[in-house]
């Protein structure tokens, strides 16, 4: 999927007044050139009052490039006491 596609999606997304909510099935008929495979993960009948709650779960971050969190520190270690 080109990414430009994905940005005008997402800019028509946060352009909706979410205020009254929108479920899975109102996006799906709203946004017919969107994919439907686009929306697997969303829950069935779930309303969503927020463009940012929606697209966490429409396009999680893995699924732009990005990563959660950073390394973890690790403490301690192997503690190898030499003789």
């Amino acid at each position: 999927m080109p990414h430009h596609e994905m940005e005008m999606w997402r800019t028509q997304l946060q352009n909706l007044d979410w205020s009254q909510g929108f479920s899975k099935e109102e996006l799906m008929q709203r946004f017919p050139n969107i994919p439907q495979t686009y929306f697997q993960n969303i829950p069935s009948g779930r309303k969503f009052y927020s463009f940012n709650e929606f697209w966490n779960i429409f396009m999680p971050a893995g699924a732009m490039g990005g990563a959660m969190g950073g390394p973890g520190r690790e403490t301690g270690g192997p503690g190898t006491a030499g003789r």
